[in-house]
């Protein structure tokens, strides 16, 4: 189904939100996907019927991807950010420390 709409999307020149709400998230869901799977997996086992169990890992990944980037990606590249415009600007030890002014 992804690939449907990726393919329409790029034939027809459409901006979808959907999609770019995917690829900003695309890398989280692959890094905490089988991580969610396994612990729906211990939690829950088979009980569940595989379309109703897919769609609710999915959004459980989503969920996850989504707290992941606004908190430990957003700080890695605010740090990241901040390392190399001490980095470009010349001593780090001014940079972090600025002179007290009397």
């Amino acid at each position: 189904m992804l690939a449907i709409l990726v393919v329409c999307t790029v034939r027809w020149n459409l901006r979808s939100s959907a999609l770019a709400f995917i690829g900003r998230l695309s890398y989280s869901i692959y890094l905490f996907h089988f991580a969610v799977l396994y612990l729906l997996e211990q939690e829950f086992g088979n009980r569940w019927p595989y379309w109703v169990g897919l769609p609710v890992a999915l959004a459980v990944a989503v969920q996850v991807a989504k707290i992941s980037g606004a908190t430990a990606e957003k700080w890695s590249q605010d740090a990241a950010r901040i390392l190399i415009s001490i980095r470009r600007s010349g001593s780090p030890i001014e940079q972090l420390n600025p002179p007290q002014s009397r």
